[in-house]
């Protein structure tokens, strides 16, 4: 074919017929889970942060480096939830629920103010056993959802897109931490 103009029509007709031989429901787009976390690592903990599904309220899982404490904190830019309230409480409390239906309380939780409102909480203090945390931790590790609750008003739904992944990357990184710090 001498005409590039030929080749090129040749070349349209083959894909139209290749278009057109596939089913309309295999054209659809395919699209991905939302996999909107925000992972960091801190002076004491690695943490990985997930927006509720319905994007109001951001929810910071984190693991203590060196204590081995699992916390919570649950926060908006703006909440109403912290007004009025004695900022020194230590008794707020904060439970998940996984999508198996397990669930685990924290040991202790309170309020936050500042740039980002709402309620922190860790599974075990100074003083307690820290089998807590650990055991709250590893409840992640088989599931995917989990639902957030303060005071027994659930807040929202983290939605980690694939079974454990936060436990994964949380491990992981408590790990590469410890031995980066010679622990």
């Amino acid at each position: 074919m001498k005409n590039p103009y030929v080749l090129a029509a040749a070349a349209f007709v083959v894909t139209g017929l290749t278009i057109v031989a596939f089913p309309a429901d295999a054209q659809q787009r395919q699209t991905a889970p939302d996999m909107s976390f925000r992972p960091s690592v801190g002076e004491n903990d690695c943490m990985i942060d997930y927006d509720t599904t319905d994007k109001k309220t951001a929810v910071k899982f984190g693991m203590g480096i060196e204590d081995g404490v699992f916390s919570v904190d649950i926060t908006r830019s703006r909440w109403e939830i912290v007004d009025d309230q004695d900022l020194d409480r230590e008794d707020v409390p904060v439970t998940l629920t996984f999508d198996d239906g397990r669930t685990t309380s924290a040991a202790y939780g309170g309020f936050k103010d500042g740039m980002r409102q709402g309620v922190w909480s860790v599974w075990h203090g100074r003083k307690d056993d820290p089998a807590a945390s650990a055991r709250a931790f590893d409840m992640m590790r088989t599931t995917q959802k989990i639902a957030v609750a303060i005071d027994g008003d659930t807040i929202g739904t983290v939605d980690m897109a694939m079974i454990g992944f936060g436990y994964d990357w949380m491990k992981r990184c408590v790990a590469d931490e410890r031995t980066k710090r010679g622990l």
